[in-house]
């Protein structure tokens, strides 16, 4: 872990983004350096208003796992 600190990063990020190239280079990157990288189509639905919303309780169950 970078710091000696767990970081979670949770992308709310669509797919036709996660198409970019840039995308794809980042994740093995931040992962690399420690992060833990939560799979954007598990952590976050989309409403009929199109709006993203999180899975905070699985967010922070993997948190905890993390920290112990």
């Amino acid at each position: 872990m970078s710091a000696d600190v767990p970081i979670i990063a949770a992308p709310c990020v669509k797919a036709l983004l996660r198409a970019h190239p840039a995308y794809g280079e980042s994740i093995p990157r931040l992962t690399a350096a420690g992060v833990r990288m939560l799979d954007p189509d598990t952590i976050t639905s989309r409403g009929p208003d199109g709006l993203a919303a999180f899975d905070w309780p699985g967010i922070a169950g993997e948190l905890a796992r993390l920290t112990g």
